[in-house]
């Protein structure tokens, strides 16, 4: 197996002075990106499978002072310009490393797996399982909602909304909530699976709604917090984070802490908002744009803030990770560690999966480094998540891996030949359940 070792072209979106999006290929397609490489006559081009974490930096080096030239043809994005494929402009192909020596310190198995349709098929989305009240919720690309049994994986109810979701899913309050490529969003009964109701925002939504007791808080892609009401679904207020000239394609949900909605934007600011009616508590700067073209510039918050006894903590995109008072926003410390993919915390320690294929744990109080794991480097971990003793991350050969809390030390892994991921894993009861990319929910447990 191999893969070009470029700059994953997530999918970037330019707005015009007029606000519209005139970068921006159909809802949740993967791109083919033409890059000129400056080198002789001829332009060489690669595919980047967006999904995919890789090891180097995104875009570093640039001609001019912003993109040399982008256009969309048929859901493909081209960007041209100078030495756009990292060091030197060119593209490397390298073998994914293999696996490292491990003397394994646990036993995994798996408690059951689960069929949950499409998965993310060929579409660049996040769709994030969520439990509620014993059952597991999950959506496919195809505008299929699942619900399962969380301690058996047994089908309890499957509805065909026939809509084409790219955001989901939330639940809460008796709802299982998801969003769509058409600014709908979508409230089923978390019982039957029947649809509730149906409202409109005002853009796409690509991260999965939250619900909070009377109100269901939704991101968009055009930079907008929404809070609707969760019995049903009529607006309430709204929020504009507003959206640079260009941004990174992805919104990261909000995360929720009493009644207080946590939600980052695309221009690297986090806002505090009472979910309640809109308050605006607080905003800060996560990240501040730096550079001298667009490319450098970009400061996307699109993972979803950790909130531990306090403290909020995010990811900036290539720009960071930050810890935040609640209370007030102000700023506690900043490290510059690359990371795409989200973070995990417990009590302790923040754990980060970075773009040179190091898992960190960092001290949370400080922000110091309690230890680095490099023996996964090349293989692209993604998605730390705390489960138990460990935290978890998967590979891009779709190996999930345990590392012990206490110093990063390989505990155990497992192969399961699912591929990419479709989101972030969760733990119910003790259970690591994954989505995998091709529809197969699969729960595992330690020994």
């Amino acid at each position: 197996m191999r893969y070009v070792r470029t700059a994953p072209i997530r999918h970037f979106r330019r707005l015009s002075a007029a606000g519209d999006d005139s970068l921006n290929a159909p809802a949740g397609r993967p791109e083919e990106a033409s890059v000129s490489a400056c080198r002789g006559t001829s332009d060489r081009a690669v595919r980047v499978d967006p999904r995919k974490e890789l090891s180097g930096s995104v875009l570093r080096r640039r001609a001019g002072s912003g993109v040399a030239g982008a256009c969309v043809l048929g859901g493909a994005v081209l960007l041209s310009g100078c030495s756009l494929l990292g060091v030197g402009g060119e593209d490397r192909e390298d073998e994914i490393p293999p696996l490292p020596t491990l003397e394994p310190l646990a036993a995994v198995e798996t408690s059951w797996t689960a069929d949950a349709g499409a998965g993310i098929g060929d579409h660049w989305l996040v769709l994030t399982p969520t439990v509620e009240g014993g059952r597991l919720y999950v959506a496919d690309a195809r505008g299929r909602v699942f619900a399962f049994e969380a301690g058996t994986g047994r089908t309890a109810w499957r509805t065909d909304t026939r809509a084409e979701i790219t955001g989901g899913v939330g639940s809460g309050s008796g709802l299982v909530v998801a969003g769509t490529a058409e600014g709908e969003v979508l409230a089923l009964s978390a019982g039957s699976g029947e649809v509730a109701w149906k409202s409109t925002v005002s853009s796409e939504v690509l991260s999965r709604p939250r619900v909070a007791g009377d109100r269901v808080v939704v991101r968009t892609l055009d930079g907008k917090l929404f809070g609707l009401d969760a019995g049903t679904g009529e607006p309430q207020w709204s929020y504009d984070g507003g959206v640079p000239s260009l941004s990174v394609r992805g919104t990261g949900p909000p995360a929720i802490v009493s009644d207080v909605a946590f939600a980052g934007f695309d221009n690297g600011r986090l806002a505090a908002v009472r979910h309640t009616n809109g308050e605006v508590l607080w905003e800060a700067v996560v990240s501040s744009a730096r550079g001298q073209s667009e490319l450098d510039r970009l400061a996307d918050i699109d993972t979803e803030p950790v909130v531990v006894q306090g403290t909020v903590h995010a990811a900036s995109y290539e720009r960071g990770v930050a810890a935040l008072d609640g209370e007030t926003g102000r700023v506690l410390w900043r490290r510059d560690i690359e990371t795409r993919t989200g973070l995990a915390a417990d009590s302790d320690l923040l754990y980060a999966a970075s773009t040179d294929g190091t898992v960190q744990a960092l001290d949370r109080i400080s922000g110091a480094t309690v230890w680095t794991e490099d023996s996964l480097t090349g293989r692209g971990p993604a998605w730390p998540t705390v489960h138990g003793a460990f935290v978890a991350v998967v590979d891009s050969e779709g190996y999930v891996h345990w590392l012990r809390r206490e110093d990063g030390r390989p505990a155990v892994r497992t192969p399961t030949g699912g591929g990419q991921l479709a989101g972030p894993p969760i733990v119910e009861a003790g259970r690591l359940v994954v989505y995998w990319g091709r529809g197969r929910l699969a729960a595992y447990e330690l020994r």
